[in-house]
């Protein structure tokens, strides 16, 4: 099974007025990305391992929701083995 890691956080300071989303709305967002994106890793990276090492992958989730332009960005990193297992993991995620 892969490693997920999540480095999730809000950024940034709140307008002073007329923000889209209270905290708990922030809050929501950010596990309901989690739980999606944990999903789609799962969907496409359990059951593979390094056909050399016989190691799983591990992916990294880096992002967070920026208070100030209300925007929520993510990116995520994988880490393997070997790069073969890097190349192989990223393109399964990519489809």
């Amino acid at each position: 099974m892969v490693d997920i890691l999540f480095e999730l956080a809000v950024t940034g300071e709140s307008p002073d007025n007329g923000a889209w989303l209270d905290p708990l709305e922030i809050d929501l967002l950010l596990e309901s990305t989690r739980r999606q994106i944990e999903t789609h890793i799962h969907n496409r990276l359990d059951g593979i391992a390094c056909d050399i090492h016989g190691e799983t992958p591990r992916v990294i989730v880096r992002g967070g929701y920026d208070l100030a332009t209300e925007e929520l960005n993510v990116g995520y990193d994988v880490q393997a083995c070997c790069n073969l297992m890097i190349m192989k993991s990223a393109a399964l995620l990519g489809r």
